[in-house]
């Protein structure tokens, strides 16, 4: 029976590996949603809000940039194996 495991066992380990790195990017995704939400938020008075925002939504839209692009590149590469989720 051990050697089964000696053999399956790293194998185990990958797909686990693996399903914990989906998690984490789906996480990733939510926490992205989550942070875009503040748009309903301040809805009125927008213009003046923008502008005392205005750094803070250009670091958000440049991380959305990068976080989309390595969302992107996971999935290319075999990332969320198993699961619909779409780029």
């Amino acid at each position: 029976m051990q050697p089964f495991f000696d053999t399956f066992s790293p194998k185990f380990q990958i797909v686990r590996n693996q399903v914990t790195t989906d998690q984490k990017l789906i996480g990733l995704v939510g926490t992205m949603e989550s942070v875009y939400s503040f748009v309903d938020a301040i809805q009125s008075n927008v213009t003046e809000k923008v502008k005392v925002l205005e750094d803070i939504i250009k670091s958000i839209f440049a991380q959305t940039i990068e976080c989309s692009i390595f969302i992107h590149e996971y999935h290319k590469q075999g990332g969320f194996a198993g699961t619909n989720f779409h780029c």
